[in-house]
């Protein structure tokens, strides 16, 4: 059985990137902090919005990399809906 799969790059991470999601990482994590750390204080709507867009962001980003790379492959074996439904159509013609 071969599948045909794409390709995962394999350069080193670029510094510039590397500082990007650094800093989108840190909002996240201190204004996660925060909602921790307020015991009976009113809480600022603001820093549940930085916390979720910050955690969607990284999510975003290195969840669908995984999904490129380990679901969304081709598979060469995989027969297509066509030609699935064509089998079908041709096996349920030939009974009527």
């Amino acid at each position: 059985m071969t599948t045909a799969t794409v390709p995962v790059p394999s350069s080193p991470p670029n510094p510039l990137s590397i500082l990007g999601w650094t800093l989108v990482a840190l909002p996240g994590a201190g204004s996660i902090g925060v909602l921790a750390w307020s015991r009976g204080e009113p809480v600022n709507a603001f820093l549940m919005v930085v916390a979720a867009l910050c955690v969607f962001a990284i999510n975003y980003r290195f969840h669908s990399a995984w999904l490129m790379a380990k679901v969304l492959t081709l598979d060469e074996l995989r027969a297509t809906p066509a030609t699935v439904n064509a089998v079908v159509r041709s096996t349920w013609t030939s009974t009527i």
